[in-house]
């Protein structure tokens, strides 16, 4: 499978990056909220920076995906995942870019906005705070 859209940084960002292993240990912990994460297994700044990263499981808790779970869960989440820096016009991923099950991350925008673009550049959709693609 391939990437069917680019999503592209607006403005600076800041991204946790979340890779299937991982999540998967996690899982393992949690087996009451591993039900919810089937579709996913089955799928082939600026200043104050320190303190956006402390609203990452406030962010996580927003998502639609991750509101169900406990905390417990999300700071597990949160500890496993790598905090990625995106300028301006930079790409998170790129249409066209292959994703493989297990190779891609999944992010989470913890800070600024990114652009969901199609084929011809258009935004279709803006990601902030707390959503999540990949």
């Amino acid at each position: 499978h391939t990437f069917p859209y680019t999503v592209q940084a607006q403005t600076l960002c800041l991204v946790q990056t979340l890779w299937k292993d991982d999540l998967e240990a996690i899982l393992e912990n949690h087996p009451d909220v591993s039900k919810m994460f089937e579709p996913l297994k089955s799928q082939d700044l600026e200043a104050g920076t320190t303190d956006v990263l402390k609203q990452l499981p406030r962010q996580l808790r927003m998502n639609h995906l991750f509101s169900l779970t406990s905390m417990d869960f999300i700071l597990m989440a949160c500890k496993c995942s790598d905090e990625v820096y995106f300028a301006p016009g930079d790409e998170l991923m790129t249409r066209g870019e292959t994703c493989k099950l297990g190779e891609t991350a999944m992010y989470v925008v913890v800070a600024g906005m990114a652009g969901v673009k199609l084929e011809f550049g258009d935004d279709v959709a803006y990601l902030s705070a707390g959503d999540m693609v990949g």
